[in-house]
């Protein structure tokens, strides 16, 4: 059984974790438990490489200079004023 594990891991390029491989075994008749799979990966010594998703970072610079598209009046005098 575990040959066929790493058979599917090399295919993939080492980019499937324990649910993606247990669909695939599943979709080749292969019926055996997420946890199973997981056992499997533990004893071979195999993980998945996981990309971490790109994050834009924020810009910590101040926009001024913007203009007033609203044309809104947004000032107060008193705190409960608006």
């Amino acid at each position: 059984m575990p040959f066929i594990l790493v058979i599917i891991i090399e295919e993939s390029d080492k980019a499937y974790g324990a649910p993606r491989i247990n669909k695939t075994l599943r979709g080749k008749g292969i019926v055996i438990s997420l946890n199973r799979t997981q056992r499997f990966m533990n004893k071979l010594v195999i993980k998945s490489i996981v990309v971490k998703r790109f994050k834009s970072a924020t810009s910590k610079s101040k926009t001024e200079g913007k203009e007033n598209v609203l044309k809104g009046d947004f000032s107060t005098n008193t705190i409960t004023e608006k």
